[in-house]
């Protein structure tokens, strides 16, 4: 959290509800993409509730196939380099280096989230490559909530899983679960007995048609929380109960 001290002239930006985005919607993203300060671009909501990982050492480059930890961001750089963030924004927005940070804005100039992110072209993993069309924003309604336990004095806590995942499929190429690639030795998932090799389909009777989905459900839990998961192994449903632990 910033506080400007001494400062009487400055106009708060206007707060929108991310909520109530839909793929299609007008979007101008500002930034000062290579050092170019106050540069504004123009481009629509792509898609909604992605998941991505972003390296915080290239925080312009997301990742695939990461355990979704939801760690702290401070001590996830110290032990990884990665942040994973549920629930973006994707815009074709023009967002390079120097974005971050910048606010995504509505047509109507309110500010619906934090520009994160992009995939790019470049192989290195440097972001450097620039826009490709694919940019990443935090949903300032998560921003938000996050903001206002930090200004309360709150410690703020993110779920933990303890799965690793990828995005399973049917023979018809649609999405039928999240595969579990790996479990984390002692964590929920462990201790519900679900196992590598399961797919998991439903998450409280929500239903999980890939890997961002199951991403997205267990990021607006909280720890301690208890989570019905159905899976499949071995081609029959089971179900098992979950108690979400807290990052560290």
């Amino acid at each position: 959290m910033v506080q400007a001290q001494g400062k009487s002239d400055l106009k708060p930006a206007t707060i929108g509800n991310s909520d109530k985005l839909s793929p299609g919607d007008g979007v101008v993203a500002i930034g000062s993409p290579l050092g170019l300060e106050g540069t504004v671009t123009q481009g629509i909501v792509s898609a909604l509730n992605r998941s991505y990982t972003v390296s915080t050492e290239q925080q312009q480059q997301p990742q695939q196939q990461n355990p979704f930890n939801f760690q702290d961001p401070q001590k996830q750089q110290q032990q990884s380099g990665s942040i994973t963030i549920p629930n973006a924004i994707q815009t074709d927005a023009a967002i390079n280096p120097g974005n971050s940070g910048g606010p995504l804005l509505n047509m109507s100039g309110q500010v619906i989230g934090i520009n994160s992110a992009i995939r790019s072209s470049d192989s290195s993993g440097s972001g450097q490559g620039g826009s490709i069309g694919i940019g990443f924003a935090i949903p300032i309604n998560t921003a938000k909530a996050t903001a206002d336990k930090l200004i309360k004095g709150e410690k703020v806590q993110h779920p933990l899983f303890g799965v690793s995942v990828t995005s399973a499929t049917d023979s018809n190429g649609n999405g039928s679960g999240a595969l579990v690639a790996a479990v984390t030795k002692g964590g929920p998932a462990d201790k519900a007995g679900i196992q590598k090799g399961d797919v998991i389909t439903q998450v409280d009777g929500t239903k999980v048609p890939d890997s961002d989905t199951l991403v997205s459900v267990v990021a607006q839990h909280q720890p301690g929380d208890k989570v019905k998961v159905t899976y499949t192994r071995n081609g029959k449903s089971h179900t098992a109960t979950a108690t979400l632990a807290a990052a560290k």
